[in-house]
C-alpha cells in the first residue's frame, strides 16, 4: 500500500466532532507512540538475550511491533495532514532527494536495533519541542523542522520493517484495519483507550 492511499483512507479520524486534532496532541501521541516501540523491542530484546524466545513468541513480538508502528504512522499522517502535506508529499521529498536519502538508509542500516529506535524517538521528540515551543512559547512554527523529523520517522519505520521482514505497506494495512475495528463510523471520544 503506498503512502498516498494510507493517508486518504485514515484521514477521516484526524478530526474530532468536526475539528481538526491539534497539533500539541498528535505530538504527545507520536512521543508516547514511539515510546510504545521501544516498549515492544526492550520486552522482545530481553526474551531473545534470556534465549527464551519460540515461533510464537517470535510471531507475537512482530505482531505488537507493526501494530506499535502502525500507530506512529498514523501520528505522522496526522501532523503532517495539519501542516498541509501528506504522506505522499514525504514520500516524494525522500524521492527527490535521493542521493541525502540514500546517505541517510544506509546510516540507518548500520544502526544497532536499540540505536534506531532511538533515533525514532529522538525525532519523534524533535516534533514535540517544536510544537511545544510554537504552542507555549508563541513561537513561529517550524513547519520545515517538523517535515524533516517526520521524514526521517518514515525512514526509520521503513528500515525497521525492513530489518525484522515485512514491508512498511504491511505495517499502513495492518493500522487500517485496526483503526476501522476501533472506529468504524470514525473518531468517538474514548474509543482508542485500551
Amino acid at each position: 500500500m503506498g503512502p498516498g492511499i494510507y493517508h486518504v483512507k485514515v484521514q477521516h479520524l484526524f478530526f474530532k466532532n468536526g475539528e481538526r486534532s491539534p497539533q500539541i496532541v498528535n505530538a504527545l501521541g507520536l512521543a508516547g507512540e514511539a515510546a510504545e516501540v521501544l516498549e515492544v523491542f526492550d520486552s522482545g530484546f530481553a526474551d531473545f538475550a534470556d534465549g527464551v524466545h519460540t515461533d510464537e513468541s517470535i510471531a507475537e513480538y512482530i505482531d505488537k511491533m507493526q501494530l506499535e508502528m502502525g500507530d506512529v504512522l498514523w501520528y505522522v499522517a496526522a501532523l503532517a495532514d495539519s501542516l498541509g502535506f501528506t504522506l505522499k508529499d514525504i514520500d516524494n521529498y525522500i524521492g527527490d532527494n535521493a542521493e541525502e536519502s540514500l546517505v541517510l538508509f544506509n546510516q540507518l542500516n548500520a544502526m544497532d536495533p536499540l540505536r534506531l529506535i532511538g533515533f525514532l524517538n529522538m525525532h519523534a521528540g524533535k516534533v514535540a519541542d517544536i510544537i511545544k515551543k510554537n504552542y507555549w512559547h508563541g513561537k513561529p512554527l517550524d513547519a520545515d523542522g517538523i517535515m524533516g523529523a517526520l521524514t526521517n520517522i518514515i525512514c526509520v519505520l521503513v528500515t525497521a520493517s525492513s530489518r525484522q521482514g515485512f514491508d512498511i505497506g504491511v505495517v499502513a494495512q495492518r493500522n487500517i484495519e485496526k483503526l476501522a475495528k476501533r472506529y468504524p463510523g470514525g473518531f468517538v471520544e474514548g474509543g482508542g483507550i485500551q
